[in-house]
């Protein structure tokens, strides 16, 4: 299978979590819970289902979209 890319997707189970991606482009979804979430390298993106007032979102590049 040459260029086909996948996203390697992180998934929490409702508890409090420390999940952390890769060097790959993740997908993360804490599934609730007070998670921390390091998706490192990569451009991930990490899914949220709640009110953005209930999120603290820190970026080490700068870079949030």
């Amino acid at each position: 299978m040459s260029n086909t890319s996948f996203k390697i997707g992180h998934y929490g189970i409702g508890h409090s979590e420390t999940l952390t991606g890769t060097a790959s482009d993740d997908v993360i979804d804490g599934k609730g819970g007070g998670d921390q979430i390091n998706g490192g390298t990569g451009n991930d993106t990490v899914l949220f289902f709640d009110s953005k007032n209930n999120f603290t979102i820190t970026t080490l590049s700068g870079v949030t979209t």
